[in-house]
């Protein structure tokens, strides 16, 4: 959406993707697998509408979630979060209304979000497209599907959709945002007097799903991660995960994640299984150390060291990432 005309959220697209992409991929430091943007022309931003400046455009629905600006006014930004929600919610509506046949003919379709778009991807409900995900599923990624200052009250932070529908959700246990760490903005939002959200926190979507009767969930806790974005510090892990969820939804949970477990690569540890609903901690293939951004990459985020070191690839990912 932000690319979009709405006028409610905007930054400026590159104008021809594929020629810059390839311009980028010639340069080692500039390989657009590591890169923080591939998408939007680097010098544009989304300045947000509460920001006091003269210089920029500024867009009522760009945002920075800070604690303290969130606990100064709770109730506005109940409503914003809320409509930032019906935004998101009414741009699939015409998505799903406008599916083109190959899609619907699909043998699988999946739902997947991450952060924003995975409390969408978890919210969002509609007959249309349950159809279709009957055969996929959802994918719901750093996002913990929990009443927490995202959400405008409890009943908005339920997951949609049927209960049979193969869900799985994987985020950090250190996620800044929305993890039961006392540093994430959930922590500090709910922990205040003047804020709002469930206590305790659980960081996860594994007691939501259990509540609402979903038969099909795996709950992925990510112990190797201190980051937002699950692919920094965990991106072989995540990686296989999603490339064993893709392959079997249905039968994931029972099957696919035997090779995870003790007597497969070890790699997870089950927690807790209740009912249709799994949670599992698992850490990271390989045990290199991480390396900071500015020793490989021009266009990666320069604040973070990344688990550098790809397994499990094919010529085309050894090709993007410049083993």
């Amino acid at each position: 959406s932000f690319a979009s005309s709405t006028g409610f959220r905007y930054k400026a697209p590159l104008k021809n993707l594929s020629s810059s992409l390839r311009e980028a991929n010639k340069r080692q430091q500039t390989l657009s697998f590591w890169c923080e943007n591939n998408v939007y022309d680097p010098t544009s931003t989304c300045t947000a509408a509460m920001q006091n400046q003269t210089s920029s455009p500024s867009y009522p629905l760009c945002y920075s979630s800070d604690p303290q600006a969130i606990l100064a006014h709770t109730a506005d930004w109940r409503r914003y979060y809320e409509r930032v929600f019906r935004l998101r919610q009414l741009e699939l509506d015409y998505v799903v209304a406008h599916l083109p046949e190959y899609i619907r003919q699909a043998p699988k379709v999946f739902l997947v979000g991450e952060s924003e778009g995975g409390m969408v991807a978890a919210r969002y409900s509609n007959p249309e497209l349950e159809k279709l995900l009957a055969s996929g599923g959802r994918i719901i990624l750093q996002w913990s599907c929990e009443s927490n200052y995202y959400t405008s009250c409890s009943e908005d932070a339920g997951v949609g959709g049927a209960k049979s529908t193969p869900i799985l959700n994987m985020i950090s246990a250190h996620d800044p945002y929305f993890s039961a760490s006392p540093e994430s903005v959930a922590f500090k939002v709910a922990n205040d007097p003047r804020g709002y959200g469930q206590w305790p926190l659980t960081g996860n979507c594994f007691a939501k799903l259990l509540d609402q009767g979903f038969e099909n969930a795996t709950v992925i806790v990510l112990s190797k991660t201190i980051y937002h974005g699950v692919t920094v510090n965990s991106a072989n892990v995540v990686r296989a995960l999603l490339k064993a969820f893709l392959a079997e939804p249905r039968a994931f949970k029972n099957v696919g994640l035997k090779n995870f477990e003790a007597g497969g690569n070890d790699l997870c540890t089950e927690l807790q299984r209740s009912q249709g609903v799994t949670l599992l901690t698992c850490g990271e293939l390989g045990d290199e150390d991480s390396v900071p951004a500015s020793e490989f990459s021009a266009c990666a985020y320069k604040s973070y060291e990344f688990h550098k070191e790809y397994y499990e690839y094919g010529t085309y990912e050894m090709c993007a990432s410049g083993i």
